[in-house]
């Protein structure tokens, strides 16, 4: 994390449609790296949702830190002490800090995603060439009902490129068990 110069770097992208309203919503991150210190700020991103692509806070930082642990090249332990470099700014009444009684499903598959992008799209303003290109940006939940029994599966889409590797097609890239 240390390679990344100190700065100021934004990014914006949206979730197509969430079935509720027929707008797109959108994510913006704020990157803003002092030394060691990185904050992550979502102020610009859009309200809380009435359909169930809210992500909670405790998801979002998940979501966050898995991206910013993906360029981390020792072994370290995943603890607090992990976090102690970077922090969250996510205003409340937001998709990405929504409050109760806010619909979150399709946040944790959905919205995670586009997030991991957003994050991806930001460092590579701060670190040109080095970032792999955006991955799929959706879980591509497929659900589906026969008779009494239902099925849900995640699809895979893909991961982005790089100078390094072409990308690879139909592989779950990010957030997955």
């Amino acid at each position: 994390l240390r390679e990344i110069p100190d700065g100021e770097y934004t990014g914006i992208d949206f979730l197509d449609n969430v079935g509720v309203d027929n707008a797109p919503v959108r994510i913006q991150c704020k990157l803003t790296v002092q030394g060691e210190n990185i904050l992550l700020n979502f102020l610009g991103s859009a309200k809380q949702l009435r359909g169930p692509y809210n992500c909670n806070y405790a998801t979002a930082l998940g979501a966050c830190f898995w991206v910013l642990r993906s360029f981390v090249k020792e072994e370290i332990p995943i603890n607090s002490g992990a976090f102690k470099s970077f922090s969250i700014e996510a205003p409340e009444d937001t998709l990405v800090n929504p409050r109760y009684p806010a619909p979150l499903l399709g946040g944790y598959f959905e919205t995670t995603k586009r997030i991991v992008d957003v994050l991806f799209m930001v460092l590579s303003k701060a670190l040109p060439f080095e970032i792999p290109a955006q991955n799929g940006g959706s879980s591509n939940p497929v659900i589906a009902r026969f008779g009494q029994k239902q099925f849900f599966e995640l699809l895979s889409s893909g991961a982005g490129g790089s100078k390094h590797n072409a990308g690879i097609s139909c592989v779950k890239a990010d957030l997955a068990n």
